[in-house]
């Protein structure tokens, strides 16, 4: 049912004359969102890995000793030591790797565990959990701006909004703004990239907090005295609990806002070149 040509001249060749198709050239907050979106949850995974090998492989009289702090120095140690240039260098390197690892990841299985959280909003909860997925269905299509949006759509396209690729809605209004706007478009990927940075923590949060755990059952079963590496892991552990759902609910929140101001950017471009073309026709008339 999808008509690219349809879609071509609807988007582009009706506004032609209103606006010019510029280089695809990201914001630098965008770029700056999007590398620490990579990097700072690469960082937190590296440590985590770290961590995890500590407690796998180390013997007993050195399990105590598992915990973010020592799991960084581990880092470190392995690092040149005569050169804190390519210690920093190795660190970003890993980082960055890892966190391009986990990239893909973030939003699907982050999305898959804050659809719980919504909870936590009232005006939510009469939304089935399964049903509250991105770009949340639910909480739009009975909105008078939705069903403006969809008819817009299929004017443009030739065909029902529904049957488009992607997510259909959304991803169509989306497309527009990218063709139209792009200081529109951008605003929608920065606030993609945001959502991205706080799944990524989210996912480190969970293993953390999973780590976390482990390590403090294992020293409670090997070593019944308490320890300070004790108090430091409890804390650790406890502090994970707190960011996981402090990010949970950050995420669905940012969530709602991209797909919200999505539809909004789409009604006022869609607006303003209507009504340019309709002021075009009448000075042609």
């Amino acid at each position: 049912c999808f008509n690219v040509k349809s879609f071509l001249f609807g988007c582009g060749l009706s506004t032609l004359g209103t606006w010019k198709m510029k280089p695809e050239i990201k914001a630098p907050a965008l770029r700056i969102i999007d590398f620490l979106s990579v990097l700072i949850p690469g960082f937190i995974w590296l440590i985590l890995v770290v961590m995890t090998f500590q407690i796998v492989i180390s013997r007993h009289d050195s399990i105590i000793s598992s915990n973010p702090v020592t799991s960084l120095m581990a880092v470190v140690s392995f690092l040149p030591k005569n050169n804190s240039g390519l210690t920093i260098f190795s660190v970003l390197i890993a980082s960055l790797s890892i966190g391009y690892a986990i990239k893909p990841l973030a939003m699907k299985i982050s999305e898959k565990f804050t659809k719980y959280f919504f909870v936590v909003y009232k005006k939510y909860r009469k939304f089935k959990f399964k049903s509250m997925t991105f770009p949340f269905h639910p909480v739009f299509e009975h909105k008078e701006y939705y069903t403006h949006i969809s008819r817009h759509l299929e004017k443009i396209t030739g065909c029902k909004a529904v049957n488009l690729l992607g997510e259909p809605i959304f991803s169509a209004a989306k497309r527009y703004l990218r063709m139209t706007n792009l200081a529109l478009w951008e605003e929608g990927e920065q606030m993609e990239a945001e959502c991205r940075l706080i799944g990524s923590l989210l996912l480190a949060s969970v293993y953390a907090f999973f780590v976390g755990g482990v390590a403090v059952a294992v020293i409670k079963l090997v070593h019944s005295a308490g320890t300070v590496f004790d108090t430091l892991l409890i804390l650790w552990v406890f502090l994970s609990l707190i960011a996981i759902i402090v990010l949970s609910i950050s995420f669905n929140r940012f969530r709602i806002r991209e797909v919200t101001y999505t539809y909004l950017n789409f009604l006022l471009v869609a607006g303003s070149n209507l009504n340019e073309e309709k002021q075009e026709n009448l000075t042609n008339g």
